[in-house]
């Protein structure tokens, strides 16, 4: 299973890095991440059929079901008990917000492309 290069480039144009494209109990994950501005690195997994369609639609579906303050309190969570640090949660919205922006704009991009 292989993204298609016009998915490469899309995905690398909206500043995403693909980190691991594998198979998984009969679908595939491709791990991407990107850094959030003055913050840290968010990954971000999507599972799909191995199509490149399907990527696309996944990647619609994570960015139109992407819940905001679920995101932020995630992140209160991981920064208090894996990395012991207190967060503004102000801040976590802020960025949780960033990232929906950032996986429609991703979806938008991958949908231009016309790939079935």
């Amino acid at each position: 299973m292989e993204l298609s290069n016009e998915i490469i480039i899309a995905v690398k144009e909206c500043k995403f890095s693909l980190s691991a494209v594998d198979n998984c109990v009969g679908q595939c994950i491709v791990e991407m991440y990107r850094p959030i501005p003055g913050s840290d690195v968010w990954n971000e997994t999507i599972w799909f059929d191995g199509t490149n369609g399907n990527f696309i639609e996944a990647v619609r579906e994570r960015a139109n079901e992407f819940d905001v303050e679920k995101e932020a309190k995630f992140s209160e969570w991981f920064n208090q008990r894996i990395k012991n640090i207190i967060s503004d949660f102000l801040t976590l919205v802020k960025d949780a917000e960033w990232k929906k922006v950032e996986l429609q704009k991703l979806a938008t991009s991958l949908e231009a492309l016309n790939l079935k």
